[in-house]
């Protein structure tokens, strides 16, 4: 199950992320590739409900990936939800939070093995060992460790995921994926197992196994908030809206203040036309998080529509003081269209 594999490759910007916040060790080569996976700022925003995503051509990371099937999965796995750029870069955000804390969720070291069994007690030396290497960043010597124990100690479920999260640092997600079944085999109870299969799925399209796997770990964790944002994430990837809807509410019922389920939310019910329940959304966002500026940006332009003139010039303002792009973006959003003429909209936007 831990031999060597070929890379796996991406699939579209919003299953990029997915990866990240499960696999715990991708960091470097990922930050580097989501900028570049990224479309670049359009010229109008597309906000108009069913549009198509924006396809481009980018430069991609080189990691083993197969990047002209990167190209043919953008198109075919991405629903035509309408997503601004903004609210691309907020799937990032969340997925990035999610890596950091299941990175902080490495298998720990093991106690001392009864002397007794000298075999034993070498493959926890070895795990140990692993684990220092895995928290110094170097994974290829944790890799060879964790073979090791595995090697003595066949049954060792948190050296299959420790040894899971390390394959996922170099690329290898197919042998990630391969770990994590192994540990569940072993382990089959383990909630974290369950996401860590669940993320490595995702980011190979396999949207069904991914959404098993988190539904799987939400039966043995049914309240952990956050495993619910995650199955909400992959619901909307693959274009279930009302399936995304509902667990994003239940990600809120069991952490009011978690403000990202708020916000992913928000989006689709604007997307669903629901323009006051995604108002009384980004307003809970700011509640939470009051410098969020994708959220006072998003409340402005939906306000816009309803012609709430006032409170939308107040909300953009407050978009442009924490993130001065959306002054630019707002000059060609269409949704601002109805309050273009405005006084107030213009002095903040155009400077007139």
């Amino acid at each position: 199950m831990s031999n060597k594999s070929k890379g796996i490759p991406w699939t579209s910007v919003g299953v990029a992320g997915a990866v990240i916040a499960a696999l715990g060790g991708v960091t470097v080569a990922l930050i580097n590739l989501i900028p570049r996976c990224l479309p670049s700022a359009p010229t109008a925003p597309p906000v108009v409900v069913n549009n198509q995503p924006r396809q481009e051509q980018q430069q991609t990371v080189q990691l083993g990936l197969d990047e002209e099937k990167v190209e043919r999965m953008f198109g075919e796995k991405l629903t035509p939800i309408d997503r601004t750029l903004s609210t691309i870069k907020q799937d990032y955000s969340v997925m990035l939070e999610r890596f950091a804390a299941l990175q902080s969720q490495l298998a720990p070291k093991l106690p001392p093995a009864d002397s007794t069994d000298p075999l034993k007690a070498k493959a926890v030396e070895l795990f140990n060992a692993g684990v220092e290497l895995q928290q110094k960043g170097d994974t290829g010597g944790a890799i060879r460790k964790y073979h090791a124990v595995i090697e003595l100690d066949p049954s060792s479920a948190a050296a299959y995921k420790n040894l899971g999260i390390a394959l996922a640092d170099t690329g290898e997600l197919d042998a990630a994926i391969a770990e994590f079944r192994e540990a569940i085999r072993i382990k089959p109870d383990d909630a974290d197992f369950h996401m860590a299969l669940g993320f490595a799925l995702h980011i190979t399209g396999d949207f069904d196994g991914a959404i098993a796997a988190y539904r799987e770990a939400i039966r043995i964790k049914p309240d952990d908030a956050d495993f619910h944002m995650d199955l909400g994430l992959a619901l909307d990837i693959k274009g279930d809206l009302d399936g995304a809807i509902t667990t994003y509410r239940e990600a809120i019922r069991i952490k009011p203040d978690l403000d990202k389920p708020h916000g992913k939310l928000g989006v689709l019910l604007r997307d669903k036309g629901d323009a006051d329940g995604a108002i009384a959304e980004f307003r809970e966002v700011i509640r939470i998080k009051p410098d969020d500026a994708v959220a006072y940006y998003l409340l402005s332009a939906i306000l816009s529509l309803k012609h709430e003139v006032a409170e939308s010039v107040k909300n953009l303002a407050k978009a442009v003081e924490f993130d001065p792009q959306y002054r630019e973006r707002a000059r060609t959003e269409r949704l601002f269209d109805r309050i273009r003429g405005d006084p107030g909209f213009r002095r903040l936007v155009y400077g007139e």
